[in-house]
């Protein structure tokens, strides 16, 4: 992987909400992580904090971001179940639905100013990634966790990788190589930064939607939509306005929206790369005649 733009981080902030008779995965780690720090001073403090019910992990959250609002900066790494329709289970068997889960996230990823690291042991930890849409603030900086339903031995070893190539390199990037080589009987480990994966979705909608022959579809179907309101647009008039609003949108407005950029002004210099990307990709598309851009 190539190198990331910018990370920044203060503490590790375990939070753990499991049944008293489960295996409390998030204790073994603090006390591994701890024994880490013991070796090498350069390790940030490491804090557990378990709480019961969805409410009381959203209020852990809300301390964080006034916290995060003065500078200290977490990587957050949540110890508990998941479901891939209900989100986080909890203790008590409160859920936290995934575009709730975002939407919380994005308040702390402000704070941190972009900074924020995300770590799920959560069985589909992966389906978060389905919120991170490129027309939607991110969530986080950079995502890990499982796709699939994990054993209890595989992600401690996952995760026992991933902080101690943190601890020997203070490098989130090795640390993600690392975790990434774990093999999992199901599945994957979903080792995503946000910049990647913004280009990913982009890109992905500019090869798929953005070809004339489906514009030309977009368009018709926009046309039967609106001739049901009784106004009538050609479809060429149509398609205009699709190649108009292509051309603001996949460049400029896509950026400003995911990278937060109203709220983070520092995030058009600090991921002006993958911005660049996108032009040069989009240039080529249209050059090529085939694509509405």
């Amino acid at each position: 992987m190539s190198r990331l733009s910018g990370f920044k981080y203060s503490k590790i902030v375990i939070i753990q909400s499991l049944e008293s008779d489960e295996v409390q995965t998030g204790d073994e780690l603090f006390s591994f992580m701890s024994g880490l720090a013991y070796d090498d001073c350069s390790l940030p403090p490491v804090f557990i904090i378990n709480c019961s019910s969805a409410k009381s992990f959203l209020t852990e959250l809300d301390k964080l971001i006034v916290e995060a609002e003065s500078g200290i900066i977490p990587i957050l790494h949540v110890e508990c179940h998941g479901s891939k329709k209900e989100g986080l289970e909890f203790e008590n068997s409160s859920t936290l639905d995934w575009g709730r889960l975002s939407a919380a996230l994005v308040r702390l990823n402000v704070a941190t100013r972009f900074n924020l690291l995300a770590v799920f042991s959560a069985c589909y930890g992966g389906e978060f990634l389905r919120q991170m849409e490129a027309i939607a603030p991110a969530p986080c900086w950079c995502l890990v966790a499982p796709t699939e339903e994990v054993a209890v031995y595989e992600v401690m070893r996952g995760f026992r990788e991933f902080y101690s190539k943190l601890s020997l390199e203070n490098d989130v990037g090795a640390a993600i190589r690392a975790i990434s080589s774990c093999r999992l009987s199901e599945g994957r480990w979903l080792t995503t930064p946000a910049e990647y994966w913004y280009e990913k979705l982009v890109i992905g909608y500019l090869e798929t939607h953005c070809i004339k022959s489906a514009a030309r579809i977009r368009a018709k179907e926009i046309r039967r939509a609106l001739k049901a309101q009784g106004k009538n647009h050609s479809i060429g008039s149509l398609l205009r306005l699709l190649q108009q609003r292509n051309r603001n949108s996949l460049v400029s407005d896509y950026f400003d929206t995911y990278f937060i950029t109203s709220q983070l002004p520092e995030n058009f210099d600090r991921f002006i790369g993958v911005r660049n990307r996108i032009r040069y990709k989009v240039d080529a598309l249209r050059d090529t005649k085939k694509y509405l851009l």
